[in-house]
This record gives structure tokens, C-alpha cells and sequence, in this order.
């Protein structure tokens, strides 16, 4: 049982509540629907101006992020709790809570609502207890609807933004991703909604929309945890389409979505590519080591070409990417980080094998026995590695240091700090092999201490996991 997991009991029932006691099994979080009132979870929300500013904010950051829902039909259900919120469902409820504790997120320290909200002087105590807070009502929301039993598309949406919101903050949950698996096979989600009787085009692609999140959540969690598994599920549903919400309508229902691509990117263009990416690293991961021989240098080449047709793919979708909203350029170089991070996963155990030789050199020099020469796999994976970590910097220093991108500040304090430093190290190796002739493509070394004070910076200021 993860940490996540042990604490859902506590989020939905807290220590000093008298609705369940927290030593109880934790499976009654779930089972049990408690006596909280609908009054009670309202108070538990922002002032209406906040919750607004928070909408916005969770509208433009997160929204084309993790593009689940269908905004013109979340903005139809926030209006109508907005002028009847004693009145509006619980699943609904739990989506407006997850909302604001997704928006939270990405408050930046000097953000007036950051002020508004709380009083606590430290930004990061500040921002991890109104996010814990929030989450906490919206699993209250959903235990006092009863979801294990009685469930909608809203519970559905509610469960993935919500494990997605931990992916963030606490790290995975897995049983609860488990029971919104099950809950969306109950619901039908695993079935393509071409196969499906009476579904509106905007409640086709909600569908597509959640199953491909779940799948999505899946593999982040695996990652979270140090590998990356497939998971294995017998489905055919297909990606969603890549066009505007607001375009929906003038999608045909039995056309393949894929088929429906615009020249310019809409808000489902980053998780598409990135669904994408997430199978790539799969592969890599069950990839045979180089002593394999052939096998393992044809293995490599095959998927090296399908990162490279990525990345062509990406820089066809943003072309011209300084003219489109800042969230599209913030997603072409999240994707740009995340496309050379796997370039380097993949050729790796090359910079493995050559580092070996460059340390056994050093330790036992001999003037006869010279350096032996790098084979040309080697030598191909060390440029590769040293130009990809190159891009990952340039990328990183871009959404660390320019205005334009404050609310990306929790992705450059949390994952992307990884992928940064794992670059930075990646190049330090490559670079040290004086046989890979790799000095005159070096970064510079004002970028480099430019990087190193962006991470400074980050470990100063609030450090957020994605």
C-alpha cells in the first residue's frame, strides 16, 4: 500500500472528524458514504470571485495540459453550480474541487490569489495545504455520492483530474487509479464510442478523452515508480480528435478522430504527442542491452527513427509556434524536453559502455596501450546523447527564466528538473571522452551556469512533482 493510498482515508475523513475513525479499514473510504452534508463541502469552498479567478487559471494552464474535459461543457456545468450551489450534484461538486486544487498548482509566490487564499507566510506550506485541502473535499464529494456504486462520466473525470492532482503533490495511488479503471470499464469507456448507441459527438470524445487519460495515469504512475510497464488491456478505443471543443459539432461521429487533425495545434495536441512519447518510453524500456549484438543495434536504429518521426511530427504541429498562446509554446518545449530525454534513455547504455572505458584508461595508464578506438554505434549515441542534452538545457533555462511562462514554474521545480539534471550529468560524460571529439559542440559555459542557477532557484523556491 502506497503512502497515497494509507492517506485516502484521511482525505475523505479527517483525524478530527467523528464520521469514521482513521484506523478503520481503508477500504471503508470507499465504501462507506459518511454524513457529510452538502452544506458542509460548500463551505469548504473559496469565495465565488476565487473560485472563478481559480477556473480561469485551471482553463488556461492545466486545461490544454491534461485536456480532459470539454470546456465549453465544464463552463456549462460550473455556471449552473454557480447560480444554484446548494443544489448542484456531488460529482459535479468533486470536479469544481479538483479544479481548484489542480489551479493551485500553478500560483506563482507573488500571485495576489495566492494572498487571498491563506495567510501563511511560507509559499509552500501555503499552496501543498490548500491543495491537500481541496483534494480532500472532492474525495468527501464523491464517498458522500456513493461512487463505488453509483457513478456518471462527471465521477469518471472527477477520479482521473483527481489522481492526476496526487501525481502532482503525493505521488501515485494506486488503488485508487484501480477502482477509476474499473469504474470506466463499468461505464463503458473501454469501448469505442462508435460501437455505441445514442452518444453525441461531445460525448464521444469525453469518452475518448477519459480512456486516454487513464492510460496516460497509468504509465506516469509506472514511471513514479522507477520503471515504465505497459499496461496490457484489451481495448480498441481511439485517441481522441485533435480539434478545438468549440469544433466539435462539425465532427462527423463515425469519422476516425485521428483523421481530424488541424494545422494548428489544438488544446489535445500535447497529450496526443504525448501519448505517444509514453509508448516510445515503453519499448525503450524492454529493450535488449548492446551485448546482445545485431538484434540490439537494429532494436535501437528502429526506434531511434520513430523518436526522430516524433519530432519531425512536433515541429510540423508547432510550426510557428511564437505566434500561437503561450500554453501551445509552453507544450512544444515540454515536448521537445521529453522527445530528447527519450534520445537519451535510448542510447544510454552506450554512454554506459564508453564511460567504463574512459575510467579503466585513467586508472591504468599506459603509454603502449593506447585508448581503444569507439565503435561507430558509440560514437553516434555519444553525439546523439550530448546534442539532446543540449536541447533539454536550452529548453529548460527558457521556461525557468522567461515571464511569459510563471505558471510552468511547478514543471521546471519537479519533473523537468529531473530531466534537466539528468541531461546536464549525460553531457558531463559524453563530453569527457576526448576520443568522441565532442569539445567544439559544447554548451556554453555561461548556459551552464545559468542552468545551474535556475536549479538553485528551484530547490529555493517551491519544489512540485508532475
Amino acid at each position: 500500500m502506497t503512502g497515497v493510498d494509507a492517506s485516502l482515508l484521511e482525505h475523505i475523513y479527517p483525524a478530527d472528524s467523528n464520521i469514521l475513525d482513521v484506523g478503520d479499514s481503508c477500504s471503508n473510504a470507499f465504501f462507506t458514504s459518511g454524513t457529510t452534508s452538502q452544506q458542509h463541502l460548500l463551505d469548504l469552498l473559496p469565495s465565488m470571485t476565487l473560485c472563478d479567478a481559480l477556473k480561469t487559471v485551471f482553463c488556461n494552464v492545466f486545461s490544454p495540459l491534461f485536456h480532459i474535459l470539454h470546456d465549453p461543457s465544464f463552463d456549462v456545468l460550473y455556471q449552473s453550480f454557480r447560480a444554484s450551489p446548494e443544489h448542484a450534484p456531488l460529482s459535479s461538486l468533486a470536479l469544481i474541487f479538483v479544479v481548484i486544487a489542480i489551479a493551485t498548482t500553478a500560483l506563482s509566490e507573488d500571485d495576489p490569489l495566492l494572498r487571498e487564499l491563506g495567510h501563511d507566510t511560507n509559499t509552500s506550506a501555503k499552496v501543498r495545504r490548500l491543495t491537500a485541502k481541496y483534494q480532500s473535499a472532492a474525495l468527501r464529494c464523491l464517498a458522500t455520492d456513493n461512487f463505488m456504486w453509483r457513478h456518471t462520466l462527471a465521477t469518471l473525470q472527477s477520479l482521473i483530474l483527481l489522481i492526476y492532482s496526487f501525481s502532482h503533490t503525493r505521488g501515485p495511488s494506486w488503488s485508487l487509479l484501480g477502482a477509476t479503471f474499473n469504474i470506466a470499464v463499468a461505464l463503458g469507456c473501454h469501448v469505442d464510442p462508435v460501437r455505441l448507441e445514442g452518444l453525441s459527438v461531445v460525448e464521444s470524445e469525453e469518452r475518448r478523452r477519459c480512456w486516454a487519460g487513464l492510460m496516460l495515469l497509468y504509465t506516469i504512475q509506472n514511471t513514479c515508480l522507477g520503471h515504465v510497464a505497459p499496461v496490457i488491456v484489451t481495448a480498441s478505443v481511439q485517441l481522441p480528435a485533435d480539434i478545438e471543443d468549440e469544433d466539435l459539432v462539425t465532427l462527423a461521429l463515425h469519422s476516425p478522430p485521428n483523421e481530424a487533425q488541424t494545422p494548428r495545434p489544438s488544446k489535445m495536441a500535447y497529450i496526443l504527442h504525448k501519448f505517444k512519447l509514453y509508448q516510445l518510453a515503453a519499448e525503450i524500456c524492454q529493450l535488449p542491452p548492446p551485448s546482445a549484438g545485431a538484434s540490439a543495434a537494429s532494436s535501437l536504429d528502429a526506434i531511434h527513427f520513430r523518436i526522430a518521426s516524433q519530432q519531425s511530427e512536433q515541429r510540423a504541429h508547432f510550426a510557428n509556434v511564437h505566434s500561437l498562446p503561450v500554453y501551445h509554446q509552453a507544450h512544444h518545449r515540454i515536448l521537445r524536453i521529453y522527445t530528447n530525454h527519450l534520445f537519451i534513455l535510448l542510447h544510454r547504455p552506450y554512454l554506459h559502455s564508453a564511460a567504463v572505458r574512459t575510467t579503466e584508461s585513467a586508472s591504468y595508464p599506459s603509454a603502449t596501450s593506447p585508448q581503444p578506438p569507439l565503435t561507430a554505434q558509440t560514437s553516434r549515441s555519444l553525439h546523439q546523447i550530448l546534442e539532446s542534452a543540449m536541447i533539454i538545457l536550452r529548453n529548460y533555462l527558457v521556461l525557468a527564466a522567461g515571464p511569459d511562462f510563471a505558471p510552468y514554474r511547478w514543471y521546471v521545480h519537479g519533473v523537468g528538473a529531473f530531466h534537466a539534471l539528468l541531461a546536464a550529468a549525460a553531457l558531463i560524460v559524453a563530453a569527457s571522452d576526448s576520443r568522441a571529439a565532442l569539445g567544439s559542440a559544447l554548451l556554453p559555459q555561461q548556459e551552464f551556469r545559468s542552468w545551474g542557477m535556475a536549479c538553485s532557484g528551484g530547490r529555493k523556491g517551491r519544489r512540485r512533482k508532475t
